[in-house]
């Protein structure tokens, strides 16, 4: 399991390394909907 403070640092991170775009990361296919939900997508 993945600590909660370091999915806050991480998930900021890789959006950052994107510009913003979380489309063009590899996201887990359980967990696309949220995470497309929670930091929008650039589509």
């Amino acid at each position: 399991a993945v600590p909660p403070l370091w999915r806050r640092i991480m998930d900021r991170r890789v959006l950052a390394h994107y510009g913003g775009d979380v489309t063009k990361a590899n996201l887990q296919p359980a967990k696309r909907e949220r995470l497309l939900a929670r930091y929008g997508s650039a589509a």
